[in-house]
């Protein structure tokens, strides 16, 4: 796994047949978490520094066209220290075949992948999705999985969307459900400063439902988000 996990993002790090990349930095900080078993923190406080690479690509060996998201968070909090990162490629069939792909809402099918990690957790997802033109949205996708990880093996479906609501105003987020969860966060942000573009502050909202270990949580958190 490793050594295919390698073999995916190398060309991406070479710029190999790269239509579009943007990475963010971004800090979360909260004294809102309640429940110290799902997020590690016992007294409600906690930091988190995260960076995220999204990367779309057309011409890699044998015509492979696809994007690919990831992600790595490092997690502060009173009682430890945490990290947890995500990859998730996803292979067009409009890229791939150089097909247009357009009927009612779908623009495009993928075939997605995922792995996510973190300090004593792992799991792999498979499964496919699709590009979608949905009204009011600048982006929308949605991915419907199998998901096994340490413990157990489930499904999992996918929706993640944004919106540029202004010149200034951004909004993005994504919706996961499984059979025993939903876990959605909404970020809402505002470029600060109108001639440079890659300083944005805004809110974060962390929404997670547990109904297996009848667990939820709401929290806002405070966000500063650098673009580059």
């Amino acid at each position: 796994m490793k050594k295919f996990i390698i073999l995916l993002v190398f060309p991406i790090l070479a710029n190999a047949g790269i239509d579009y990349t943007s990475n963010n930095l971004v800090f979360l900080y909260s004294d809102k978490f309640t429940h110290n078993t799902f997020h590690d923190t016992s007294d409600g406080k906690k930091a988190t520094s995260t960076y995220e690479n999204y990367t779309a690509f057309s011409k890699l060996p044998l015509n492979i066209g696809g994007d690919i998201f990831s992600f790595f968070d490092y997690v502060n909090t009173t009682e430890k220290e945490l990290y947890y990162f995500e990859i998730q490629p996803r292979l067009s069939i409009a890229k791939t075949f150089d097909k247009t792909i357009d009927f009612g809402l779908v623009q495009d099918i993928t075939l997605n992948y995922q792995i996510n990690k973190g300090n004593d957790y792992e799991a792999h997802l498979y499964g496919f999705g699709a590009d979608l033109k949905i009204p009011f949205l600048d982006f929308s996708s949605i991915g419907y999985y199998y998901k096994t990880d340490n413990y157990d093996y489930t499904t999992q479906l996918s929706f993640a969307y944004g919106r540029k609501l202004s010149s200034r105003f951004h909004f993005l987020g994504f919706v996961e459900y499984t059979p025993d969860s939903i876990f959605t966060q909404n970020q809402l942000y505002y470029q600060l400063f109108q001639d440079i573009k890659y300083i944005n502050i805004g809110l974060f909202w962390n929404y997670y439902n547990d109904t297996k270990y009848h667990q939820v949580s709401s929290v806002p958190e405070l966000m500063l988000k650098l673009t580059f």
